[in-house]
C-alpha cells in the first residue's frame, strides 16, 4: 500500500517472502496467480494471430516488467507496446534494449498528444531506442504540436513516428475525420515528409480514440464499434499501406469464431458487413493495429460483459481472475443483513479496491473461494459473500443469497476478494505477491514478487 513507499527492491522483497505461504504475509495484499495471467496473455495473442491483426499491448493496467513480457509473447516477430504515461516508457527501456540486442525490432507508442513539458524527456527515449533500429511512436492532434515533433528529432538525432488521433465521438482527444482541423494537420504532416532532405517526422497511420460503454454489450454492438473504428480510420485519408490503430473490444477473442461462422439474423448481417470493410482493409494494404490493454488482469467487470455478449465460444472463466485483493474479518454483525442475514467487516477498502462498482457488474467484489459458479449463472445465481457497502479502509460483506446457505465467517479469517476493476485495484499496491495455480497442492505459496513501476 502507499504506506510502504518507496517500494523496496524486488531482491529484498523475494527475500523476504518467496517461500512462504499467504498465510504469512501482511495485509492487505494483492494476490496475482501466473498461470491465469499466462492463459489471458496468450488467448489474446491466439486471437490477433488468428486475425492477421498486429497486437499493440498496454502495459499502463500492470505496470510490470514480467506481466509485459507475457503480453509480448515467447516468440515475437518484433516488440509494439503501448503506455500511458513516460514513466511507463522510461521503465520499459531495459526490457527493450533486451529485446533490441535479441534482433528485434522495437517501438513503443505513447497515447496522450504531445506536450511542450515532455519534448525533453520524449527524445531522450527516442535517441536511446533510435540507436539500436528502435523509435518512439506519438500522437497528434493541434497544429501547434508539429514544432514539438521537429524539436525532438532534432534533440534525438532521430525522427519520431507519428500518428493523426481520430476522435471517435466521446470527445477526450483526437480529430474528427474529414474535419477542416483533420485536413489542415494531414496537410502540414504531409509536407514535412515528403520535404527533400533528412527524414525529421515519419508518418505511420490512424490511431482510434474512443471509449466503449460496457452496459451496452452484445455481439452485435461490439461488432458494429469495431467496424466503425476501421470505417473512421479508412475515411480519414486515401492512402494505400497505413496502419489503422484501433481499440480492443470484448469481441476481439471471439472474431476468429464469428467470421468462420454465419450467424442467424441480425447477427449474420452483422458479420457480414464486417467482413465486407475487412476486405476494403486489405485491398488498401492497410494494417490493423489492436491496442489492447486490461486483458491480463481479466476482472469481474470484464466477465460481465463477456456474459452480455454471451461466453459459448472459448470465453474466459472464473479461474481466469488472477487478482484478487488478500484481506481479512475484523468483525461480524449477526444477523444485521437484509432477512436477518448476518454481515461482516473487512480490514480493505477503496484504497484496496479501487474503482466504485459501475453497474457493469453488480459490486466491488466477491469473496473467492474454490467452488465458483460456471461464468453465467454468477449474475443470475450466484449465492456467496460480496462487498456490499465500503469505505476509505474498510468495508462490509453481505449475503447475496438463501439464509439457511450462509457460509459461516471467523474474526481473523483470511479471505480473497476477486475486485470489480483489477487495473483500479491494483494501484493502492507497490507489488504483487505471486502464486500459481498450476501447482497443485502448493497454490498458496509465493513464487516470486512482481514490482511495479511508479507513475
Amino acid at each position: 500500500m502507499a504506506a510502504n513507499f518507496p517500494v523496496p527492491s524486488k531482491a529484498s522483497l523475494v527475500q523476504q517472502f518467496v517461500g512462504k505461504s499467504l498465510k504469512d504475509i501482511p495485509l492487505p495484499a494483492a494476490v496475482l496467480d501466473i498461470a491465469a495471467v499466462k492463459r489471458n496473455c496468450a488467448r489474446m495473442l491466439d486471437a490477433v494471430t488468428k486475425l492477421g491483426f498486429a497486437l499493440r499491448p498496454i502495459v499502463s493496467s500492470h505496470k510490470t516488467t514480467e506481466i509485459t513480457r507475457l503480453q509480448i509473447g515467447e516468440d515475437p516477430e518484433d516488440v509494439r507496446l503501448l503506455v500511458t504515461t513516460l514513466s511507463e516508457a522510461e521503465n520499459l527501456l531495459p526490457l527493450l534494449i533486451e529485446y533490441q540486442q535479441k534482433g528485434l525490432q522495437v517501438n513503443i507508442l505513447y497515447d496522450v498528444p504531445i506536450s511542450l513539458s515532455q519534448v525533453e524527456r520524449v527524445a531522450n527515449v527516442a535517441k536511446i531506442l533510435g540507436k539500436r533500429g528502435g523509435n518512439i511512436r506519438l500522437l497528434v492532434d493541434h497544429l501547434s504540436q508539429i514544432p514539438l515533433l521537429l524539436r525532438i528529432s532534432e534533440l534525438s538525432g532521430y525522427p519520431p513516428y507519428v500518428y493523426i488521433g481520430v476522435d471517435m465521438g466521446n470527445h477526450h482527444s483526437g480529430l474528427e475525420p474529414e474535419s477542416p482541423n483533420f485536413r489542415d494537420i494531414f496537410r502540414q504532416i504531409e509536407q514535412i515528409v515528403l520535404r527533400e532532405g533528412p527524414i525529421t517526422i515519419a508518418f505511420v497511420g490512424f490511431y482510434c480514440v474512443g471509449n466503449i460503454d460496457l452496459n451496452q454489450y452484445g455481439k452485435i454492438e461490439a461488432l458494429r464499434f469495431f467496424e466503425d473504428e476501421l470505417l473512421a480510420l479508412l475515411r480519414s485519408s486515401s492512402i494505400d499501406g497505413i496502419r489503422l490503430s484501433v481499440r480492443d473490444t470484448p469481441i476481439i477473442t471471439y472474431l476468429p469464431q464469428l467470421l468462420e461462422d454465419n450467424g442467424v439474423d441480425e447477427l449474420e448481417a452483422a458479420i457480414e458487413s464486417f467482413r465486407r470493410t475487412l476486405g476494403i482493409v486489405n485491398d488498401g494494404k492497410h494494417q490493423i493495429e489492436v491496442h489492447a490493454d486490461r486483458y491480463p488482469l481479466l476482472d469481474l467487470r470484464q466477465l460481465a460483459t463477456l456474459e452480455m455478449m454471451g461466453n459459448e465460444i472459448g470465453a474466459p472463466r472464473w479461474a481466469d481472475m488472477p487478482l484478487t485483493i488478500l484481506t481479512e474479518v475484523a468483525s461480524l454483525y449477526p444477523s444485521r443483513g437484509i432477512d436477518g442475514t448476518p454481515e461482516v467487516l473487512i480490514t480493505a477498502g477503496k484504497s484496496a479496491f479501487g474503482r466504485v462498482s459501475d453497474g457493469v457488474s453488480p459490486c466491488w467484489g466477491i469473496v473467492n473461494h474454490v467452488d465458483f459458479p460456471a461464468l453465467g449463472s454468477y449474475f443470475n445465481n450466484f449465492s456467496g459473500w460480496q462487498i456490499g457497502r465500503i469505505e476509505k479502509e474498510s468495508a462490509v460483506l453481505v449475503w447475496n443469497g438463501r439464509n439457511e446457505d450462509v457460509q459461516p465467517l471467523h474474526c481473523g479469517q483470511r479471505l480473497m476478494i476477486s475486485p470489480n476493476d483489477a487495473a483500479s485495484a491494483s494501484e493502492g499496491f507497490g507489488w504483487y505477491f505471486v502464486v500459481d495455480s498450476s501447482r497443485v497442492g502448493r497454490g498458496d505459496e509465493i513464487i516470486d514478487i512482481f514490482v511495479k513501476w511508479r507513475g
